[in-house]
């Protein structure tokens, strides 16, 4: 009977110790069903025992996690045994719990594996801590990228050659006495062999950077940690020639990290029986282990009192007696004690629950105590820690934040200060940081952002400065949550970015002035063939024509297709900028006969102020002149009751501009005097095809702004609503000492021969037949180079040798006149060609000679044009 009772006792303590113990205790059948879970479970998961039991593990899961642990369960009931496994389960509210598993099979009454048991430990706050202290070094590290390092170069015998002043402090030399030592001499005797074979291994190639923590020994004597790292500058031939190092003194971080791994270690507690109405309790090894107590300590509620740090004492002899024991609630407090054996002050964690008789009176209490005394004094070091990171973030350029949900600022460094146009942290932080958005509903929706997704990366919103002017601002922040989950604070860097801002409009505009270019650009070329057409034939029908009606007719009809030729002139030069056909000449002329003729019949009148010692300028006459019509007629409509034109041109001299290459510049000044251009469009205004006027092509700027570039020169605009506006052009000057060019001459000739032509526009070579008969000449037109090859070779074997061939330069699925010319001049006599395309601004249009052709033609072109292009022939082949 006795030993019934005493079995029964011993399973009841079992029983008393598993349901009190702070390890989550479980057992599961063949299927993963829980079968069997201790109280813990329900603190840890937050749910009821009775919801879980008969439910499959797996239930509690991920689906990727259950995936990983259904097979490490198979493995189980296979009979192997698993110890300090880590997995994760799910919380009642959703959030992850990290767990440590050990579990083996158990088995039935007939010994075959009926399930699966073992014990687990919450570690989801040691994960936390360590992932926080990691997430610390991570920051401490990037802080001190672009922070003074202690960084040296040495040979590949470790012999120092150069060190900065922050090494020289670190160890305590001189440049001079580092430069008779080497690493060995500040390295520990132990390590030294490690880095040498670490070095050979850089200098072969096999370790790209040798990156290590290790002790040194400084000048003083004093030994400190660094982290090392290593890397070798190598010469043309890959070959090391000498190593670059870098050493982070991370003494107090490896202090913290020695705090942080021996709260690691504690893993076991120590239980304890206490017998209420007996007044003693009883205690396992490891309590009295923790509690620095031998077996004749005594063990009743004085001896525990005793234990107990004496400024806790009190509040903690009245916590037990009337919470604990006298309304039977459940014990879970911390707290400090004096370690007997030695006095040493822990802190512990004690747990406990309270069984009472029928009359409710309490007769036991058992649980378990566990020293956390490692993890407060990692707890301390990681605030002290955050207090050192603080201190230098407070030193960053960068604008570093920490504020509450609602935007009271907690923290703020001086960057963030300056960047909302406060001189001090203490006037912005006397603010709230609602204050900086101009736009409510940006901070509406970057809030919304931060709880939905937990950060934000490189948001722009637009941000208003203490003076009222608002600017665009990039955060990036992230969302701060307390122990329990819920959203608590944002912390988060902020930049101004409108200088970028202003770079990048300038990109974007480029990149939209080139797509639309070359759609402008095949308009034009295409539209040229065409104009070729008509215009050449209503040309050579007004020669013809005898009635004076007729001929005015055919007048008539010209002038709106010069208007069209124009409009396709400005197409190309805004397509390309228009190849300028540049000659050296004085800026002055055009300027004031461009000024005569755009204020011609007006009510603006101009005042020129032209520098006497204007620079010569590399320009293009047409273009230029274009250019300022322009502007001088956008001055006149932003003027419609008259006013004061003014232009100024002066020589300047520009450095460090955004576009502009540094040097000497000619700068035209239009300034008007009309209502000005509002803010919001004023980026616009050299887009192509953007106009505010009820008429116009919206073209005029944007060409003007592609010819300026083309010139390797500039627009700028200065405006206000009320207070006109003011259009800056500059142009390179031309090199000192450098003479003008005259214009040449139009020339008007008749000649004789055949010229070959090539042109895939039948219209075009319909034309160019016409004009070369009406000239004199004989023309044969091919529409290809095959075609024009075979024509050729026809007239060589009748022993007619050509004057002349005009190639288009660009034949649609053929080869252009680039490729044909060569192999005409392959099949015989030197034979002149000429070059004709509808892409005016095409480079060898500008340049002809530069591309071995004698002469080109623009279309369309006139009669009188096509006699000056030939004009150059000798006179043996006219």
């Amino acid at each position: 009977m006795a030993a019934r009772e005493i079995e029964a006792g011993a399973a009841r303590l079992y029983q008393d110790l598993v349901e009190t113990s702070q390890d989550l205790i479980w057992q599961c059948d063949a299927e993963g069903r829980y079968v069997y879970l201790n109280p813990a479970w329900e603190e840890t998961l937050g749910y009821e025992v009775e919801e879980m039991l008969g439910r499959r593990f797996a239930d509690f899961q991920t689906s990727e996690q259950a995936r990983r642990d259904l097979a490490l369960f198979a493995r189980l009931l296979e009979g192997a045994t698993v110890k300090g496994h880590e997995t994760v389960h799910l919380h009642k509210l959703g959030h992850p719990v990290q767990l440590r598993f050990s579990a083996k099979a158990h088995f039935d009454a007939e010994g075959r594996i009926a399930g699966t048991r073992g014990t687990a430990h919450d570690v989801t706050a040691a994960k936390a801590l360590e992932a926080e202290l990691r997430r610390s070094q991570e920051s401490y590290r990037r802080m001190f990228e672009d922070m003074p390092l202690a960084f040296c170069t040495a040979g590949v015998d470790l012999r120092f050659r150069e060190t900065n002043p922050a090494f020289e402090r670190l160890f305590g030399y001189s440049a001079e006495e580092l430069r008779a030592l080497t690493f060995r001499d500040l390295t520990l005797p132990e390590q030294v062999s490690r880095d040498g074979a670490a070095i050979a291994q850089l200098v072969r190639g096999e370790l790209p950077v040798y990156r290590t923590t290790k002790r040194y020994r400084t000048k003083s004597g004093r030994l400190l940690w660094g982290l090392l790292t290593v890397s070798g500058v190598r010469d043309e031939h890959g070959k090391v020639r000498h190593c670059l190092a870098g050493v982070e003194d991370i003494t107090e971080i490896k202090e913290a990290e020695g705090l942080l791994a021996e709260a690691q270690r504690i893993g076991e507690m120590g239980s304890y029986d206490f017998d209420v109405q007996a007044g003693r309790w009883t205690s396992s090894p490891k309590l009295d282990e923790i509690f620095g107590i031998d077996d004749a300590y005594p063990r009743d509620v004085s001896g525990w009192l005793a234990l107990v740090h004496p400024e806790e004492r009190e509040l903690m002899g009245s916590y037990l007696s009337d919470q604990v024991l006298g309304q039977g609630r459940a014990f879970d407090r911390e707290y400090r004690l004096a370690r007997r054996r030695d006095g040493a002050e822990i802190w512990v964690h004690g747990r406990g629950v309270v069984t009472c008789d029928d009359a409710r009176r309490p007769i036991r209490m058992r649980g378990t105590i566990q020293d956390i005394t490692a993890s407060k004094r990692a707890q301390s070091a990681l605030r002290a820690s955050e207090q050192k990171y603080r201190t230098l973030v407070d030193q960053l350029n960068v604008g570093v934040f920490h504020t509450s949900l609602d935007g009271r600022f907690l923290h703020a460094n001086l960057a963030t200060a300056r960047t909302a146009g406060f001189d001090t942290v203490e006037e912005l932080r006397e603010g709230n940081a609602t204050r900086l958005y101009a736009r409510e509903e940006e901070r509406r929706e970057l809030i919304e952002a931060l709880q939905r997704d937990g950060a934000v990366h490189g948001r722009e919103v637009t941000s208003v400065r203490r003076d009222g002017c608002t600017f665009p601002l990039e955060v990036s922040a992230v969302l701060l949550r307390d122990t329990q989950g819920r959203p608590e604070s944002i912390l988060g860097v902020v930049a101004d970015v409108s200088e970028r801002k202003r770079t990048e409009e300038l990109a974007r505009r480029s990149q939209r002035l080139e797509a639309l270019g070359l759609l402008a650009g095949g308009i034009a070329h295409d539209f040229n063939n065409l104009l070729t057409g008509v215009f050449g034939f209503i040309e050579l029908a007004q020669q013809s024509a005898r009635e004076p009606e007729l001929q005015e007719l055919l007048r008539c009809a010209g002038e709106p297709l010069a208007r069209a030729r124009s409009l396709t002139l400005q197409l190309l030069t805004f397509a390309k900028g228009g190849q300028p056909a540049r000659r050296v000449a004085p800026l002055a002329g055009v300027v004031e006969s461009a000024v005569r003729f755009a204020l011609a019949g007006t009510r603006v009148k101009a005042e020129l102020a032209l520098a006497e010692d204007l620079r010569l300028c590399n320009y293009d006459e047409h273009q230029l002149a274009q250019v300022l019509g322009n502007l001088f007629i956008n001055a006149v409509q932003a003027m419609p009751h008259g006013g004061t034109l003014t232009v100024r041109a002066a020589n300047v001299q520009v450095a460090g501009h955004l576009t502009l290459a540094d040097g000497d510049y000619v700068r035209i000044s239009v300034q008007d005097q009309g209502v000005g251009i509002p803010r919001e469009i004023l980026p616009r205004i050299f887009d192509p095809y953007f106009t505010t006027k009820q008429t116009g092509s919206g073209l005029g700027l944007a060409t003007a702004y592609s010819i300026a570039r083309r010139h390797e020169g500039a627009i700028e605009v200065e405006s206000a609503p009320g207070q006109g506006s003011t259009f800056h052009l500059f142009l390179p000057a031309a090199e000192a000492g450098a003479i003008a060019e005259a214009s040449p001459a139009p020339v008007a000739l008749r000649g004789e021969g055949t010229v070959l032509v090539m042109d895939d526009e039948g219209a075009v070579r319909a034309v160019l037949e016409r004009m070369l008969e009406r000239l004199g000449y004989r023309c044969l037109s091919a529409s290809d180079g095959d075609q024009l090859l075979g024509l050729d070779r026809e007239e060589l074997a009748a022993g007619r040798t050509p004057v002349c061939a005009i190639l288009d330069l660009t034949i649609a699925g053929g080869e252009g006149g680039i490729e044909i010319k060569d192999r005409l001049r392959a099949l015989g006599a030197e034979l002149p060609i000429f070059a004709a395309s509808g892409y005016s601004d095409d480079p060898v249009i500008a340049e002809p000679a530069r591309f071995d052709f004698q002469g080109s033609l623009a279309k369309p072109f006139t009669l009188a044009s096509l006699s000056q292009l030939l004009a150059v022939l000798p006179p043996q082949r006219r």
